[in-house]
């Protein structure tokens, strides 16, 4: 058992606990976060170029990533859904986050991720966007699901257009210290090009 460092959690949790919410892609597995994380995901959130396409650009102190962490589980526990720690599975090491998610940006529920800069360029970024769409279509019931880049990520604006033919809204969305292009897609959609291909 690893214990859970995250101030006010009487969570103790082993690290790779089953959790009804576990799911996996082709090379990734996806799972609930646990308190446990917290120095993982330091290491990615602490990382300036990881970060640069973060909304505020800037890597994280352990505090900032402790309390992020902690507003990830507060999600999972308020809304039965939200940030998956990934997991690469041939490595069995985490290299970042990834989910569905609610904020004060859209009233559509939104997908993101972070990958750690290692795992850029091999189509995981793909393969996460792909599976969150299936999650929050088929099995969250979501009818309408958003997703948001900086402006500047051209890598992660082109799976979201040309990918996922996600429509875009803006690409002027001004939310804290930056400029963001923001993308829908319809269930209708979805399942509609689920069906072509």
């Amino acid at each position: 058992m690893e214990t859970n460092p995250i101030s006010g959690l009487n969570a103790t949790l082993p690290l790779h606990q089953y959790q009804p919410n576990t799911w996996e892609t082709e090379r990734l597995f996806l799972r609930p976060f646990i308190g446990a994380d917290l120095m993982d995901l330091h290491r990615v959130y602490s990382n300036s170029e990881v970060m640069r396409f973060v909304v505020n650009k800037t890597k994280r102190n352990l505090g900032e990533t402790e309390a992020e962490l902690k507003s990830y589980l507060d999600h999972w526990q308020q809304h039965k859904f939200g940030h998956f720690a990934i997991i690469h599975k041939e490595l069995d090491v985490l290299i970042g986050r990834s989910g569905l998610y609610f904020n004060e940006r859209s009233p559509y529920p939104q997908f993101g991720y972070i990958l750690d800069k290692p795992y850029w360029g091999q189509g995981l970024a793909t393969e996460l966007a792909l599976a969150n769409l299936d999650y929050g279509f088929n099995i969250l019931k979501f009818e309408t699901i958003a997703a948001f880049a900086m402006v500047e990520n051209l890598a992660s604006r082109k799976i979201l257009s040309e990918k996922l033919k996600m429509r875009l809204l803006t690409d002027e969305f001004h939310y804290l210290q930056g400029t963001l292009a923001y993308y829908i897609i319809e269930r209708s959609q979805y399942l509609t090009q689920q069906m072509l291909h």
